[in-house]
């Protein structure tokens, strides 16, 4: 009885991806597209014109430092407009831990590649539709910072929090839980 519970949650994960799974697949197929679509998205939750854009000068993590400190002391992103919920630890390419600002967008841009992914792997690993599984989405990083006068959380998520409501549900039959 298990194994067709099992069967069919994981058939209606599956399914519950196809949408975004269809999304990227059609973004491969037209990607210039896709990126002046996922541009101006941000674009215009900064405020900001494509021209003024391409106008802006390349910069580094440091040119930000001040404005992770006042996100850390305040809550509040200084010229992003949406809600920071935590800071996320990133190893960047050289020196310590850097800390970056994690949005509801961010998420759901994670999520965007982590669907697809995971609707891809059930095609090319057919016998995932009978078994339970262990996913590891979350990057093993320690923060450099556990400031606790931070405002904002600092550090990842859980794996099933990278998820919907709707796969979470599903996924606590699926899932093999590791806490």
């Amino acid at each position: 009885m298990f194994q067709i519970k099992l069967l069919l949650c994981n058939v209606v994960l599956w399914l519950s991806l196809l949408p975004e799974a269809t999304r990227y697949v059609i973004a491969l197929l037209f990607p210039k597209r896709a990126q002046k679509k996922v541009l101006m998205q941000i674009l215009n939750k900064m405020n900001m014109s494509e021209s003024e854009f391409h106008n802006r000068p390349v910069t580094r993590y440091d040119d930000y430092a001040e404005q992770i400190v006042t996100l850390k002391e305040t809550g509040v992103h200084p010229t992003y407009h949406e809600e920071v919920v935590r800071l996320c630890p990133t190893s960047g390419t050289s020196g310590l831990n850097k800390l970056v600002p994690y949005t509801k967008s961010l998420k759901e841009g994670f999520q965007k590649g982590l669907y697809p992914w995971i609707f891809f792997m059930y095609l090319r690993f057919p016998s995932l539709f009978f078994k339970r599984q262990y996913w590891l989405v979350t990057p093993v990083i320690k923060s450099r910072d556990d400031d606790a006068t931070s405002k904002i959380k600092i550090g990842f998520e859980d794996d099933e929090e990278y998820i919907g409501r709707l796969q979470q549900l599903i996924t606590k039959t699926v899932w093999i839980n590791t806490k």
